[in-house]
């Protein structure tokens, strides 16, 4: 077991968040992914949910502030999505292929993660992933893990380790950069 680092960058052509850096380490077991990533600068733009009195299960995270782990087994083309939102929503998606049948990942009932704040300087999100729920221990893994960022004006940013399209695309396979 290796755990690894990277750093998350914005997207080129979103709003000005030169004052704010992010990170992110990941260590995977034969069975469980953990995930930490921590966004440090001047916050204080940027929009952060309040914590949810229950957290649940819930559709369309990455309109707002939230973290994603995207997995997939080597060479093949379906893939999961995970998102965790600081208010404590969460939720996984597997595809067949690039954005093709979406759909709800029944193996996961719930995700436990953590998340803290430290008012406008620091923001982290920790996950631990069983990954007995839809993969063998012994299968390859690739990952990226990214964040979208909304800014107080609406402005949406997008961070990942690598953005290879002149749109921000966290789908896209060649962002899968981190081997598992």
């Amino acid at each position: 077991m290796i755990k690894q680092y990277f750093a998350l960058y914005p997207f080129a052509a979103t709003a000005d968040v030169s004052s704010v850096t992010a990170t992110v380490d990941i260590l995977r077991s034969s069975s469980m992914l953990a995930v930490n990533c921590e966004f440090h600068g001047s916050l204080d733009g940027i929009l952060i949910p309040c914590t949810a009195e229950s957290r649940y299960r819930k559709d369309k995270l990455w309109e707002q502030t939230c973290f994603e782990v995207f997995l997939a087994v080597r060479n093949s083309p379906s893939y999961w999505e995970f998102n965790f939102s600081p208010a404590g929503h969460w939720n996984v998606y597997s595809f067949e292929a690039y954005r093709k049948e979406m759909k709800e990942e029944a193996a996961f009932s719930e995700l436990p993660f953590s998340v803290h704040y430290e008012e406008g300087h620091a923001l982290s999100c920790s996950v631990e992933i069983d990954l007995n729920k839809i993969v063998r221990a012994d299968s390859r893994l690739e990952a990226a893990v990214n964040s979208v960022m909304k800014l107080r004006d609406g402005t949406l940013t997008y961070w990942a380790s690598t953005h290879n399209d002149g749109r921000p695309d966290f789908h896209r396979r060649d962002s899968f950069i981190i081997d598992l």
